[in-house]
């Protein structure tokens, strides 16, 4: 019997991370080919045609991505999208967190019977996919903090060279690597477009929510207000962005162990749970068989809400200790 229930785990570990890989291979290559739409045409035209028509666009599941602007969290859902650098992908995360939901409940109903179980297992399998979006999306985040103060200097020698505002940003999305790069010139075609520079940079600041672009976009605004040298402003914003994130990495190696520490115990009690639920089925069957109660509710389930209540949070707390403002 011991041999037959590890041979079935394993089965079920296999299947799942082969969906897994599967769906992370579609994405993938996707986003590859989209990639390489603007080096295949000369034409800026063409170029700023194929960057409109991949933010328009609705992905491999356009049904999902026209549904989810309509239920509660769905807008948060594609906002988390578009931060992470997957514009248009909304369906397809939608899907991926459809597909893991009921993955995990596959496997919790394989392997628990108790259906509060089950269902657990089904919603760690759906938060997966949001889990690996937002950090994706802070990695970005990260990337871009590091280019921005290279584009601002592009910028300013830009401006220096007689360029508008939005053709600096034009340069600047063509020389530079994504994040900043995408990211600014689709600033520069918002501009185009007739988008107030002001709200295409709100656009850009709710995208990304740095305090890099935040300083960006107030010296932006005074400048069109009262006028001013936008070049000589933006080449000191550099110099102190540039201090500023030295700064922060600075603190971030000296907090660096406070946030390992609350990731590692805000994880561990829900790893070792799964792992005595798949290695040992019934594990856990006494705690939810008694028939003693706690706060009018069933005592195993009572103990598991309480546990994970605190669990969440110390994990915040902790990592709140550890994060350092600059």
């Amino acid at each position: 019997m011991g041999t037959h229930a590890l041979f079935l785990s394993g089965l079920t570990l296999l299947v799942s991370v082969g969906i897994v890989m599967t769906v992370w291979w579609l994405i993938a290559a996707n986003m590859a080919v989209r990639s390489r739409l603007p080096d295949q045409s000369g034409d800026p035209v063409s170029e700023d045609l194929a960057a409109t028509v991949r933010r328009e666009q609705k992905g491999r599941f356009p049904v999902l991505a026209e549904m989810l602007p309509k239920v509660p969290w769905g807008k948060k859902l594609v906002q988390l999208t578009e931060q992470a650098g997957l514009p248009g992908e909304s369906g397809t995360v939608a899907a991926g967190m459809i597909l893991g939901g009921i993955v995990g409940i596959v496997i919790g109903a394989m392997r628990v019977e108790d259906p509060f179980l089950r269902i657990g297992c089904g919603v760690v399998g759906a938060a997966l996919p949001v889990i690996y979006l937002r950090v994706k999306r802070q990695k970005r985040i990260e990337k871009f903090s590091q280019q921005f103060p290279d584009a601002l200097d592009m910028v300013t020698r830009s401006l220096q060279a007689g360029y508008a505002f939005s053709a600096a940003l034009q340069t600047v999305g063509e020389d530079m690597p994504d994040p900043v790069g995408s990211e600014l010139k689709r600033v520069s075609q918002e501009i185009a477009l007739g988008r107030a520079p002001h709200e295409a940079l709100l656009a850009l600041h709710g995208r990304l929510q740095t305090e890099d672009i935040r300083f960006f976009l107030t010296a932006v605004s005074i400048q069109r207000d009262v006028g001013g040298n936008l070049a000589e402003v933006l080449g000191k914003l550099s110099q102190v962005i540039r201090e500023r994130f030295k700064l922060l990495s600075y603190a971030r190696v000296l907090s660096a162990q406070h946030r390992a520490s609350a990731y590692c115990i805000g994880a561990s009690p829900v790893v070792m749970a799964i792992l005595f639920a798949v290695i040992s089925p019934g594990y856990f069957d006494a705690m939810f068989k008694t028939s003693l109660t706690l706060l009018g509710m069933q005592l195993g389930r009572a103990l598991i809400f309480l546990g994970l209540a605190f669990q969440v949070v110390g994990f915040f707390v902790m990592k709140r200790i550890g994060t350092i403002e600059v």
